[in-house]
């Protein structure tokens, strides 16, 4: 996966021991505020010394953690999708019958818009924006090669005869994509139990549609 390849080579700055820990575990509540501003700002119109005023630090001391705002960015994003692609791989390599499998990718899906949610408002605002810098060649591949892991599950489904076959798999992904990932800006931070209510609602209505049997 190129995501992992393209983060930023700040994440092993931190060694072993508790000096390494804390400074691990400083640069990754420095990247969640990140994330939130970067969320609610966009990356364009966000400062490193926004980042650095609601860290509590220096701008100057966040050079210490990441060498850029771009840097940041790079390593929410990369970080978010390398997790994101291995879970749904996990999940298709385990084997389920395909319904199943289609299934648990929407839970998956959902958990992460918890999860995650900064990561994904941040990838749904500004990922057209940020594929023009070379350092985020990643996204195009990572989103197409994620594509390609969900339309593979759906044509499965076509060809066993689970799933509707008048209704290109390609397409079915995009429409399933926009819906779930468009629902990030309604949830608050529900847990678990949150991400399966819609998740389960989600799925009634994708395999069921919205008419009274």
């Amino acid at each position: 996966m190129s995501a992992a390849s393209t983060t930023s080579g700040a994440r092993g700055r931190g060694r072993g021991g508790a000096a390494g820990t804390n400074v691990s575990d400083r640069r990754a509540e420095i990247l969640a505020i990140a994330a939130e501003i970067f969320a609610r700002k966009g990356y364009v119109n966000a400062t490193v010394r926004e980042i650095a005023d609601a860290s509590g630090i220096l701008a100057g001391s966040l050079y210490h953690h990441f060498e850029s705002k771009e840097a940041m960015v790079d390593e929410i994003l990369s970080t978010f999708l390398t997790k994101l692609v291995g879970r749904y791989e996990a999940v298709i390599a385990a084997g389920d019958d395909v319904e199943t499998t289609l299934r648990t990718l929407v839970h998956v899906q959902f958990e992460g818009l918890i999860e995650n949610r900064a990561a994904i408002t941040l990838a749904n605002n500004d990922s057209y924006y940020l594929q023009q810098i070379p350092r985020f060649a990643y996204l195009q591949e990572t989103g197409a090669h994620i594509a390609e892991l969900w339309s593979g599950v759906l044509r499965r489904g076509v060809d066993e005869g689970v799933f509707r076959s008048d209704v290109d798999p390609d397409l079915v992904w995009v429409f399933i994509k926009g819906a779930i990932w468009a629902t990030v800006q309604y949830l608050s931070d529900g847990g678990p139990t949150a991400s399966q209510t819609i998740a389960d609602s989600y799925l009634a209505v994708l395999l069921d549609g919205v008419e009274a049997p």
